[in-house]
């Protein structure tokens, strides 16, 4: 997790009872000093290196340690610190990883395979505008997500090449930014966050503030450079107590790169469909009887004929789901992946102020068909 500003400051948060967290596992994020102006820089918190909640103003009259708290997916801002919470899983602090591609128009997909001692993953770049991409079908796809401290390989690729940069994370650093030119991995100084208007409204301290997501952040259009005035001293956003947690690292992974296609083709996805069904039987059509469809919250079967296969999620966690759903689009991906779901039976323990069916529906892969029935007509 990781606290950043439209000025360009970051800090990075932990949960791990380590440097002054006094208690691990307590979803109250420790955060060290960040220099921070908020009539005139924005404030917001990274999950993921994907998720941004976001304030758009805050009284100035914030000094000395500040706690930022989540209130039905808004962010709020109030002086001082809460009490510890109860202990739990330790969450280390782990800083993002945000690399634009800027190599010219690409007919197929890149994908960033990031290595370290601690594992290796894989991140979908995407060019949709959402955050942190800059804007929507600029050909400068960025791949985003979390990296690990220490020496870390980066690998690049498509189906027909691969590219290869090593860097090394520092404890310390809350953000590895980068830009993949023909030249290689170079540094960056695009801002993530735009700065405020200078005709902004400070929120009055302790009033919710908003905070949008994904596609609604703000950052979406094009990166504004923040302005080389000073910061101001004494002005620190110190403790991040958000009960949420860590809940989007496992949505930062993205699907797996696609087997290879043709020169001559290009992927059209269609988006997500979600269809509100009152029966069991209704939502079959809309599932289609070739998909393979996933069942959650359902006991029972589907009795008509299919030739796709049936499979029954036996987690009702919502990122379990996606993981899920993302696993069967990533292992057949020419394939549409059905999925249905009992209504009210899904969970989304991080909260965020947003339903389970909204990060849903905002997280499953291109070409899903997903039928929400009705509970009173589920056995």
């Amino acid at each position: 997790m990781v606290v950043l500003t439209s000025a360009g400051a970051a800090a990075l948060c932990r949960d791990d009872g380590q440097q002054g967290d006094p208690v691990p596992g307590d979803g109250q994020w420790r955060c060290p000093s960040l220099a921070w102006a908020p009539e005139r820089d924005a404030l917001g918190v990274m999950l993921d290196g994907r998720r941004l909640v976001r304030a758009q103003a805050v009284a100035p009259t914030l000094s000395g340690r500040v706690s930022l708290t989540l209130d039905g997916g808004r962010l709020r801002a109030e002086p001082g610190t809460p009490e510890p919470g109860a202990p739990g899983t330790a969450k280390p602090p782990v800083p993002a990883l945000v690399i634009d591609v800027d190599r010219g128009e690409s007919r197929q997909a890149w994908i960033l395979e990031v290595a370290a001692a601690s594992g290796s993953g894989q991140l979908a770049c995407h060019d949709d505008g959402d955050f942190p991409d800059a804007a929507r079908n600029d050909d400068v796809p960025v791949c985003a997500g979390t990296a690990a401290s220490g020496d870390v390989v980066l690998r690049l690729r498509t189906p027909a090449q691969q590219l290869q940069a090593e860097r090394s994370v520092g404890p310390d650093v809350a953000i590895v930014r980068g830009r993949w030119t023909d030249q290689g991995l170079q540094s960056s100084d695009r801002a993530l966050m735009p700065e405020l208007s200078s005709t902004a409204q400070a929120v009055p301290l302790g009033d919710a503030l908003p905070a949008p997501q994904g596609g609604d952040d703000g950052a979406t259009g094009p990166a504004v450079k923040p302005p080389d005035a000073p910061s101001r001293p004494g002005l620190w956003a110190g403790l991040l107590a958000l009960g949420a947690g860590l809940v989007g690292w496992r949505l930062g992974r993205g699907p797996r790169g696609e087997r290879a296609l043709h020169g001559s083709l290009e992927r059209v996805d269609a988006p997500v469909q979600m269809t509100h069904v009152d029966s069991l039987e209704a939502a079959w059509p809309v599932v289609g009887s070739e998909a393979p469809v996933v069942l959650v919250g359902l006991g029972g079967v589907p009795a008509q004929a299919r030739s796709g296969a049936v499979l029954r999620c036996r987690s009702v966690d919502v990122l379990d789901v996606v993981d899920a759903v993302r696993g069967l689009a990533a292992r057949e991906p020419l394939r549409a992946v059905g999925l249905v779901v009992a209504a009210g039976s899904l969970e989304n323990p991080g909260g965020l102020g947003v339903t389970p069916l909204e990060l849903l529906a905002r997280e499953l892969p291109p070409n899903t068909r997903c039928a929400v029935v009705d509970p009173a007509s589920v056995p």
